[in-house]
């Protein structure tokens, strides 16, 4: 059986008076007969699947947006860095602001907070990068820290170097879970 389009060109063409495109001739005859192919005309096999693969699409990209917002990075996270010249308490919080993630760091150094000025907040699924500046014992500092989530913490490295002249100061770990 043929589909749509090829059912309707067959049904105008078997009448010599009905061309393709023209208003069919051969009285009633013919319009009952084009009225029934017409009616029994499938769509085409293409189309068939149409609306099966439509909903597919859908559903898989929810799942896809589901697994991906589990990997999200966001929340208030505490711990401990650990460096070649010293260690102290770190925390990181990440929001997001007009869809962009924004952090937050503060950490202590010699049991002093220092508070800093982020300037490179970045997440891409589970993974973050950090960049912020700060004062530390009349130096002005620079440090990066990259990590991933693993569950409801977080891990990585950081570097730190001075912001006059480039040179490398300190170099280390850190970790933090989601505070409750």
């Amino acid at each position: 059986m043929l589909g749509g389009f090829e059912e309707t060109l067959n049904c105008r063409l078997e009448f010599p008076s009905a061309a393709a495109g023209n208003t069919p001739g051969g009285g009633p005859a013919h319009f009952f007969h084009c009225s029934a192919c017409l009616r029994a005309a499938r769509p085409a096999a293409i189309l068939n699947g149409m609306p099966r693969f439509f909903y597919l699409a859908i559903l898989v990209v929810a799942l896809a947006a589901g697994l991906f917002a589990e990997d999200a990075i966001e929340g208030k996270f505490v711990g401990d860095w650990s460096g070649s010249s010293a260690s102290g308490k770190f925390q990181l919080s990440v929001a997001r602001e007009d869809g962009k993630p924004k952090c937050t760091v503060t950490f202590s150094f010699s049991g002093e907070d220092v508070t800093t000025n982020v300037t490179l907040c970045r997440t891409d699924g589970p993974k973050i990068e950090a960049q912020y500046d700060f004062d530390l014992s009349g130096n002005r500092l620079q440090s990066t820290i990259r990590g991933e989530r693993k569950g409801n913490a977080l891990a990585g490295t950081y570097q730190t170097k001075a912001l006059e002249g480039g040179a490398q100061v300190d170099e280390g770990e850190w970790k933090a879970a989601l505070a409750q």
